[in-house]
């Protein structure tokens, strides 16, 4: 059965280690894709305005599955969202705030209005976050905030992901997804019920979708379609569940699969 539906990670994936990818390359790619409905889903941990200024001038052509799942965007807007349940991240808040072991961990909070931060965070982490989102505040207390949240991420230690999954993970889901990032959403939500909720709009079967990923974040996603893809640089566990092993992000292996499913490899 032909694929229908692309759908890659970003970072780590679709993206060299320097944030590049070969422009020309994706342009001809996607015309090609376009011309035969095939559709091109970007789907990441991030928020939307990260994706949308990587893939600036082609962004109105694509779909996204993003905050790791939690908000589904197509051509016409919002068609799904999923918000982590209000007390429960209050709570996290609060540890996160008053748990002395969290005292230098970097926070960030994914809102439908914005992205968040405080002002206490390290000068470097607030510089890096301005520099990848273009929607994001500063604010004094993150439990003033006045908005719904997609997703909470953390710049933190491996060691403390499991004292912090024991505090909280009764009520959400925490994941990683590479370079010491947790991203903490509401229980059950992942970029595969993301990306379930976007092919039943569509009309599109998981027998008819081909996925990319590198890290623990793609797990569910790479496991709920038929062409499922590993980078070469990608975790051992995302290699064990995948179809096939690619070449690295930095070699552009999403590109060059690409090609090979529009040459009919996978028909």
């Amino acid at each position: 059965m032909p694929i229908k539906l692309i759908a890659t990670d970003i970072d780590g994936t679709f993206i060299k280690r320097n944030q590049s990818y070969d422009r020309r390359k994706f342009k001809e790619l996607l015309q090609e894709l376009n011309k035969r409905q095939i559709y091109f889903v970007v789907a990441t941990g991030s928020r939307l305005s990260r994706p949308q200024k990587i893939f600036a001038p082609f962004a109105d052509q694509l779909y996204y599955v993003v905050e790791n799942g939690a908000e589904v965007v197509g051509k016409q807007g919002i068609i799904a969202e999923d918000y982590i349940p209000r007390e429960a991240a209050l709570k996290i808040i609060e540890i996160l705030k008053d748990d002395p072991k969290f005292s230098k961990i970097n926070t960030m909070i994914s809102g439908t209005k914005s992205g968040y931060i405080t002002s206490r965070a390290h000068w470097l982490y607030r510089f890096v976050i301005r520099h990848l989102w273009s929607d994001v505040v500063e604010v004094e207390d993150f439990k003033n905030i006045d908005d719904n949240f997609y997703n909470i991420s953390l710049h933190i230690q491996n060691e403390l992901v499991s004292y912090l999954r024991d505090l909280v993970g009764e009520h959400v889901d925490l994941v990683t997804s590479g370079r010491q990032s947790l991203d903490i959403h509401q229980k059950g939500v992942n970029k595969s019920t993301g990306l379930t909720k976007l092919l039943t709009k569509l009309q599109i079967d998981p027998s008819e979708v081909a996925a990319f990923g590198d890290n623990y974040n793609d797990l569910e996603m790479l496991e709920s379609v038929k062409y499922s893809f590993a980078m070469d640089n990608a975790v051992e566990k995302i290699k064990q569940v995948s179809l096939e092993v690619v070449p690295s992000n930095n070699e552009q292996g999403v590109l060059k699969t690409i090609e090979q499913i529009l040459a009919g490899k996978y028909d």
